[in-house]
């Protein structure tokens, strides 16, 4: 139960990090989406190449404010806002992160996002309201030790590791994460 409650606070942590917003409810859809609100958007791409997940089929995807079964993907989010996704495990446990930005077409879930997140979650990003999420996005994404990341958590969920997303969990992937966060130049990207 404290593991989980420990969950709970860092996805609440990162979402008022990112402002991640609430999206609308929508129903069941075939493989390629048909939306009628231009307004919103119900296309999460799963990537889980290269990743050792047994039983997908009974983990979640899950958003700020609503979950569906892997097997549906059937989330609507909206278009214009800010969401964090995860793709969480049958015990709860996050395996996947992703953030899904404004007037953003699709929301990913995979290797990179999660990396990108988990950078998100080092104190240098702690209150800050960014300007330019998608610059903010490139730039974590192009540091030259992104691929390390990647591969530190890679390795942790192939592992079995019970929290690869968790700094604590995992310690080499949080110091790639802080020595990123603390090269990363954002004040050309703060809102004043």
């Amino acid at each position: 139960m404290k593991r989980i409650l420990m969950y709970v606070v860092i996805a609440l942590s990162i979402m008022i990090v990112s402002g991640c917003g609430s999206s609308d409810d929508s129903k069941k859809t075939d493989d390629k989406p048909k939306n009628t609100d231009t307004n919103k958007i119900s296309d999460i791409k799963l990537n889980t190449k290269d990743l050792t997940l047994k039983n997908i089929e009974n983990y979640t995807i899950v958003t700020s404010d609503k979950s569906t079964s892997v097997k549906e993907n059937n989330i609507t989010l909206e278009k214009n806002k800010k969401d964090l996704i995860a793709l969480v495990d049958d015990a709860g446990i996050p395996i996947l992160f992703g953030r899904k930005y404004p007037g953003e077409e699709k929301a990913e879930l995979s290797l990179d996002s999660s990396a990108e997140v988990f950078v998100l979650y080092s104190p240098k990003f702690q209150g800050i309201k960014d300007s330019n999420q998608v610059e903010l996005s490139k730039r974590i994404r192009n540091h030259k030790d992104f691929s390390k990341l990647k591969e530190a958590i890679k390795n942790e969920i192939n592992n079995g590791n019970p929290c690869p997303l968790d700094p604590v969990c995992n310690f080499k992937a949080r110091d790639i994460a802080l020595k990123i966060a603390n090269e990363i130049k954002i004040d050309d990207l703060i809102s004043k």
